[in-house]
Formats: structure tokens, C-alpha cells, sequence
């Protein structure tokens, strides 16, 4: 697995370019943004050596992600009042399918990048919660042009980050005590992100 695990960074890095260029030149083509999400979340699974508590801590993230998001778009309690849009794939009770494994995607890249600072599990997952927040931040004026998902009044509430900091504090705690905070492939997929959507925010 790890002479195979040395090519993930530049698949996803093709994955992205592929990607972008959709973006731009064919934007009927964002439709398709759960398949990459997918690829992502396997490859960054993939990265760690699987063991039975960091499968279930993954199996947690996503339940929890998706659970949490079923929450908010129900009720509007939790992040705001918001609906999802068609590019994220096929939804249940309005919630696209895909997006649990988006939240897992997201907290283990956050992981990977911390993961470098050799930090206590509290710290690290402090600032895991802060690094996937800011990534929220940075996607959501692309989401709401794409159609990922839209928010009532235009406005993305404060409280949004307030509950992705805070679940995603609680979910980067227990990866990376259940599994480690090791995970070079979502260190190289947060950078990627960065790149790909501060680009789509300036173009």
C-alpha cells in the first residue's frame, strides 16, 4: 500500500485541474462534484493503515456529519437556514448523500496539515476545528454560486462557523485519538483546496 499511496497526491491533484477546468468551460458538469468528493474521501481514507477504531471514528465523522447537516437543514437550528442545491448528488430527506464523507474529507485534511506540528490531541484538534472552518469559509461564496447549497437571504450567518468549528473540533479529537493525526494525502488535498478554491473565488 505505501509504493501505491505516493501517487494519491497527484491524482488528486489531476482530479482538481480536471476539475477546474469543468468549472470554468463546462459548469453543466458540476453535477458531478459527489464523484470527486468520493475519490477524495477514498484516497484520504486510504492514506492511514486501517484499524478497527479508525474505521469506526470514520464512520462516526460521516454519520455525524450527515446527521448534523439533516439537523440544520430540518430545522434550521444548527448552522442556519439553508437548502441544497443539485451539484452535490443524490440527497435523502434533502440532504445530499455525499455529504458526510465531505465532513470526513475535510476534518482529516485539517488533520493531516496540524498533524505536522507534533501537538497534544486537545490542541490539535482545536486548531484541526479552526483549519476546517476557514476552509468552510473559503468554499462557501463557490458553493453558493454553483449551486451546492443556498442560504436563505444571501447571507452566510456567523453562527454557520460557530457549529463547524465546534463539530469539527469534536470530530478531529476523535480521529486523531481512534486513528492518529497522521495523514499526508489530506495534508496535500487541504493545499490542494486552497489553491483550487481561492482560484474559482478570484476567476
Amino acid at each position: 500500500m505505501n509504493k501505491i499511496r505516493k501517487y494519491f497526491i497527484p491524482l488528486l491533484v489531476i482530479f482538481h485541474l480536471i476539475g477546474l477546468a469543468l468549472f470554468i468551460f463546462a459548469p453543466s458538469f458540476i453535477k458531478l462534484t459527489y464523484i470527486n468528493i468520493s475519490l477524495c474521501g477514498l484516497l484520504v481514507f486510504l492514506d492511514r493503515s486501517i484499524t478497527l477504531k479508525g474505521l469506526i471514528a470514520a464512520l462516526i465523522v460521516v454519520t455525524g456529519g450527515f446527521i448534523v447537516e439533516l439537523i440544520g437543514v430540518q430545522s434550521g437550528l444548527l448552522f442556519g437556514n439553508y437548502t441544497y442545491g443539485s451539484a452535490l448528488g443524490p440527497k435523502f430527506m434533502e440532504v445530499p448523500l455525499i455529504i458526510g464523507v465531505n465532513w470526513l474529507v475535510i476534518v482529516l485534511a485539517s488533520i493531516g496539515i496540524i498533524g505536522t506540528l507534533k501537538l497534544g490531541a486537545e490542541i490539535a484538534a482545536v486548531m484541526a476545528g479552526g483549519l476546517s472552518t476557514a476552509m468552510d469559509y473559503l468554499i462557501e461564496p463557490v458553493a453558493i454560486r454553483y449551486d451546492f447549497w443556498n442560504w436563505y437571504g444571501g447571507i452566510v450567518p456567523i453562527w454557520n462557523y460557530v457549529c463547524w468549528f465546534i463539530f469539527c473540533t469534536i470530530f478531529a479529537y476523535l480521529c486523531i485519538k481512534w486513528w492518529g493525526n497522521s495523514n499526508k494525502t489530506g495534508a496535500g488535498l487541504y493545499v490542494i483546496w486552497l489553491l483550487f478554491f481561492g482560484l474559482l473565488n478570484i476567476i
